[in-house]
């Protein structure tokens, strides 16, 4: 599909702004206005992220070109953020936007310095063929409302049984479905490598009986993942996993465990919601006047709202 070459690329030489394309010609690039960001405009964005590419903190630039092509993206935009997010390591994503970046300049046949933006996309797309791997998921039965994403990754949904671009590497994916439990499954992928997943998506408990095998081991699943992610600090994936396992099989601890991840990512209201619930799902809970204790503090950090640090009272 690309043709055949030898030995490394040159490093693109002119798409971006990074490079000596001055940074008004990115900000009046065309491309389909969004909702504009309320921090900053999209000039602003890209000049942030030039700094912070001349600073050498790669992630950081990529997160705010997206954000600027959020805004309105463009042929240049594109190929900037694609560039960066090859640097910071994001090859899928790099490779999905350098590929939309090749057609949004085939199709603009008014862009500015053309010839050279379209060659420097399908050069990056070039580069990274070899680099990158797939993922193909299948799910048994394929119930109604599937849905497959990549954790981590911007490309959106996953189309079952075909090829999906990831970077190499640990890949999760996540599936869910109407009244399935939602499952995670993390797979090794190899540059140029496709590799297939088939999952199985266990139904929800009916309330007919006791929870099944396959029930119990999604629950024990889930419940790693979220004392992983909360031992961590990511306390909204550990909210995902406590919601998931309260959603199961009702235990009220998971009432109390999302009031804690709520309230360590700074979130009082949440967190006073669950904290409320736990107490009114377990009224004889042996840490109910700690739970309690916690409720006044949160209500009291509150009332006076301008503090000045988030509220991570033990």
């Amino acid at each position: 599909m690309y043709g055949s070459f030898s030995g490394p690329l040159p490093r693109l030489a002119l798409c971006v702004a990074l490079v000596g394309v001055p940074a008004a010609a990115l900000a009046l690039d065309g491309g389909v206005s969004g909702a504009a960001w309320a921090s900053a405009t999209r000039p602003e964005l890209i000049e942030q992220g030039r700094a912070a590419h001349k600073a050498g903190d790669h992630l950081k630039a990529a997160g705010l070109y997206r954000r600027a092509a959020d805004i309105s993206m463009g042929p240049s935009l594109g190929c900037t953020l694609a560039l960066e997010q090859e640097e910071a390591g994001q090859l899928a994503d790099s490779y999905l936007d350098a590929q939309q970046c090749a057609r949004d300049a085939t199709a603009d046949l008014k862009l500015p310095d053309r010839p050279r933006i379209l060659r420097d996309c399908q050069d990056l797309e070039l580069r990274l063929a070899p680099r990158i791997g797939y993922v193909v998921v299948e799910v048994s039965d394929r119930p109604a409302g599937v849905e497959i994403s990549v954790a981590g990754q911007l490309g959106g949904q996953v189309t079952l049984g075909v090829p999906y671009v990831v970077t190499p590497g640990s890949i999760t994916i996540k599936a869910k479905a109407i009244g399935r439990i939602a499952h995670w499954e993390s797979v090794d992928v190899a540059p140029g490598e496709t590799k297939t997943l088939k999952i199985a998506l266990t139904p929800m408990p009916d309330g007919s009986g006791p929870l099944t095998a396959a029930q119990k081991l999604e629950i024990r699943a889930h419940y790693q993942r979220a004392s992983r992610d909360y031992d961590l600090g990511k306390f909204g994936d550990a909210i995902d996993e406590y919601q998931t396992i309260y959603e199961i099989d009702g235990d009220p601890v998971m009432l109390y465990n999302l009031a804690q991840a709520y309230r360590l990512s700074d979130q009082p209201d949440r967190a006073l919601q669950f904290y409320r619930r736990y107490l009114e799902r377990a009224p004889d809970a042996h840490n109910r006047a700690a739970v309690e204790q916690k409720i006044s503090t949160l209500l009291k950090a509150l009332a006076d709202r301008g503090k000045s640090a988030p509220i991570l009272a033990p």
